[in-house]
């Protein structure tokens, strides 16, 4: 496998990881009533690898729907997200015992492992997906 798509692996899990802790610090800043700048965000360390996966799973379907309509992708890749997230989330239940971002108690889950009332922030992390992978094409390494 070339050398670029695992950069681009690499690459993937920083914006993804980065993208989930400032999504988190901004949840935790209003959860606090705008008075704890701490923005205390997070993230797990298996979410580097499983946004890492945008190599692999997104870039195919991106490169398929570019000449769809913004809406509709972003409805496609939301749809692809949520069962990347599901299925990932119950093979963590499996190997380790527990799912990291469980949802178990909160609204709009679906057997704690997605919450259906993240979707819009899903398709803003996957439409700004689609400029940094033309911008990763462009970049050659060897």
């Amino acid at each position: 496998m070339p050398l670029n798509i695992w950069i681009r692996f690499f690459l993937y899990g920083a914006y993804g990881c980065c993208f989930e802790i400032l999504f988190t610090g901004i949840k935790y800043w209003i959860a606090s009533g705008y008075k704890d700048w701490s923005f205390r965000g997070k993230s797990y360390i298996w979410m580097f690898f499983i946004y890492g996966l945008l190599a692999f799973l997104f870039e195919p379907v991106h490169n398929l729907l570019r000449s769809w309509l913004w809406p509709f992708r972003g409805v496609v890749y939301v749809a692809g997200l949520y069962s990347v997230e599901f299925a990932t989330g119950w093979l963590l239940r499996i190997i380790t015992g527990k799912c990291p971002w469980d949802y178990t108690g909160k609204k709009y889950n679906y057997k704690g492992l997605v919450r259906w009332n993240y979707a819009p922030v899903w398709f803003l992390f996957c439409m700004l997906a689609e400029p940094l992978h033309d911008i990763l094409l462009r970049i050659r390494i060897l």
